[in-house]
């Protein structure tokens, strides 16, 4: 058969610092082969060898390559060319190239992180860190987002030199062990310090650059190791001053301050960013749903009907995981807008709308809707795996018999319509489940492994102890079905199998063999 060939780009894993003459090649040894007899053996690839120079960094290149790059970058036009003239100034080394990375990392809002990653692994470390430094204690500055971070980075970086690969021998890993205790430690006295240091520099600034300074400040210091009676207070104080000045910060920080403090403050304290968010038209999808979150979390009735109310007024900014934060029930006041959407064509043509109708129906649909919902599951109907699974889910929540039936009816045509594995998985957004759990178990024995695994993840997350008995049956049947590949079922890396019917067990996030792993590592309680 044709080699399969893989391109891969060797500065996305290695560094070379030195120049030199190098000699390059790959070994694998992560790859089984199955052969016709069912026998597995372990196969190591090698490849052939490459050759190249690396030479020392010529600096007069480099003046003329670089403004060349940064038009690269700022040019409007394709991503794919701004994402190739990044990664050229990602590999230019320098103090030119350095300081150029430094001044579009401190006046970046949105996408500091694109040079915040480029300095982390820079040549020229002093240079980057006394440029930072000067950055943050000026007032005048407005501290970008990650600034503390990428400092005491570059300071561990400094002082105990780049991470070693992981090593092999048992001795050796509990060297690196504690190099990497001691870079932590190192990096949380750093971020302790630079945070106080902006904390500090609150009285010098105003404005922006207070607001700026006073959320830096808060996001590195308020966090587990920080909360100790030495260091409360401080601690205290900022997360008070943060919360009262909540409304002037952007969507992203309000609703990092919602995903931060939610186990620590008052939930009343919190509510008024969680409403600006979920009803802010500039907000982004996940700002939004982080504040749907904490609202149907601790409000569900008032964060449900909001909710229902976006889909009345057709919320363009409404996405399908919003609505599955809902409770479950019923509104009436949706029946002809969700009927609508569920009876026409162009519904389906669209994966987003398809998803948001289904979840909806699936947490809001009132009783009403039940003849549509069983019409859209009969066969010849071109509604989408995942949307079947959500009808199944409202039919088990208004009418429990009905519902079973046509879980039941689904799962016996998977060999016509391959849905067995994406209904299973859409009912695990369904809260009821209890009269589904006779059909759940006898799809166990489903022929298709998927189908089998999904079901029992299933009733492992949602199901009663009296499934353990089957779950352990069937557990038990797989593991004598399948003894003689434990090595293969615990190997990493692929394997290279004859063509033909059999386990797959290529490894493939949806494969038999994934849902089979995750089923026999889960041990169902055990």
């Amino acid at each position: 058969s044709a080699p399969s060939v893989r391109g891969a780009d060797l500065t996305q894993w290695y560094r070379f610092e030195n120049t030199g003459h190098f000699r390059l090649s790959i070994a694998l040894d992560w790859v089984w082969r199955v052969e016709s007899n069912g026998k597995k053996e372990p196969v190591r690839l090698q490849s052939n060898a490459v050759e190249f120079e690396v030479l020392a960094p010529d600096a007069a290149l480099q003046s003329q390559e670089l403004p060349e790059i940064l038009d690269g970058i700022d040019r409007p036009g394709s991503e794919v060319s701004r994402q190739a003239a990044l990664r050229r100034l990602d590999l230019m080394q320098g103090p030119p190239a350095t300081q150029e990375k430094v001044k579009r990392f401190l006046a970046a809002r949105n996408n500091s992180w694109e040079y915040s990653t480029m300095l982390e692994h820079a040549a020229n470390v002093d240079e980057a860190i006394a440029e930072l430094r000067a950055a943050l204690r000026n007032p005048a500055f407005n501290p970008v987002p990650g600034l503390i971070d990428l400092l005491a980075s570059l300071e561990v970086r400094k002082k105990l030199g780049d991470p070693k690969p992981w090593p092999k021998s048992e001795e050796a890993q509990n060297a690196a062990r504690a190099d990497a205790n001691a870079r932590t430690q190192l990096r949380g006295k750093l971020t302790w310090q630079y945070g106080n240091d902006l904390a500090s520099s609150l009285r010098l600034r105003s404005g922006p650059q207070r607001l700026g300074a006073l959320y830096n400040a808060w996001a590195v210091l308020d966090m587990p190791q920080h909360r100790t009676p030495d260091e409360s207070s401080t601690v205290e104080n900022l997360r008070e001053q943060v919360l009262s000045a909540a409304k002037e910060l952007s969507p992203a920080q309000q609703a990092y301050i919602l995903n931060d403090l939610h186990d620590i403050v008052p939930h009343e304290d919190l509510l008024n960013i969680a409403l600006r968010l979920a009803d802010a038209d500039g907000t982004s999808g996940w700002e939004r749903e982080q504040a749907f979150t904490f609202w149907c979390e601790y409000w569900p009735s008032d964060c449900g009907k909001s909710l229902a109310s976006a889909l009345l007024r057709k919320d363009k900014g409404l996405t399908y995981q919003m609505v599955l934060l809902a409770p479950e029930a019923e509104h009436a006041e949706l029946d002809e807008e969700l009927r609508g959407r569920m009876t026409d064509e162009k519904t389906f043509r669209n994966p987003q709308t398809s998803s948001l109708t289904g979840a909806a129906v699936l947490r809001m649909g009132s009783k009403s809707l039940e003849v549509t919902a069983i019409e859209g599951l009969q066969p010849g109907t071109n509604q989408s795996c995942e949307y079947r699974g959500e009808l199944v889910g409202y039919l088990l929540r208004v009418d429990s018999k009905e519902g079973s039936r046509q879980l039941q009816s689904v799962l016996e045509r998977h060999s016509q319509t391959g849905c067995g594995l994406e209904v299973l998985r859409s009912l695990s957004y369904a809260n009821s489940l209890d009269a589904a759990m006779p059909v759940l178990t006898a799809a166990l024995n489903n022929p298709d492994l998927r189908t089998a695994g999904a079901a029992a993840m299933l009733l492992g997350d949602k199901g009663r102890d009296s499934a353990r008995p089957a779950l352990m049956e069937r557990l038990r049947a797989l593991r004598e079905q399948y003894k003689d590949q434990a090595a293969e079922i615990s190997s990493p890396g692929p394997i290279l199998e004859p063509a033909g019917k059999g386990l797959e067990v290529c490894r493939r996030p949806n494969s038999s063999r994934s849902w089979f792993r995750r089923w026999l590592m889960r041990r169902v309680g055990s």
